[in-house]
């Protein structure tokens, strides 16, 4: 029987990196980084090399806050859809 998305939660069983493992237009995207990243990093010298990783660093840190932030306005949403079909 399948479990429900609580028990999956309470389990330990829900992995959210499943989904970016089946999704194919994130590793084509992935793929496509790597490429021109390495396509320009054979272009610089040490100390550039070194300010595009810091560049890199700094863009993943950017867009785990940004997906922090949607994830978290996402739930807000649905709670508040949530009461609404409830309330009225």
């Amino acid at each position: 029987m399948k479990q429900s998305f609580l028990e999956q939660l309470y389990q330990g069983d829900y992995n959210k990196d499943d989904a970016y493992a089946r999704n194919k237009e994130y590793h084509k995207a992935i793929n496509k980084m790597v490429d021109v990243s390495n396509k320009l990093i054979e272009n610089l010298d040490e100390a550039q090399t070194e300010t595009l990783n810091e560049i890199l660093d700094v863009s993943i840190d950017i867009e785990a806050e940004v997906a922090n932030m949607m994830f978290k306005e996402g739930f807000k949403i649905g709670l508040v859809l949530a009461a609404e079909c409830f309330l009225t």
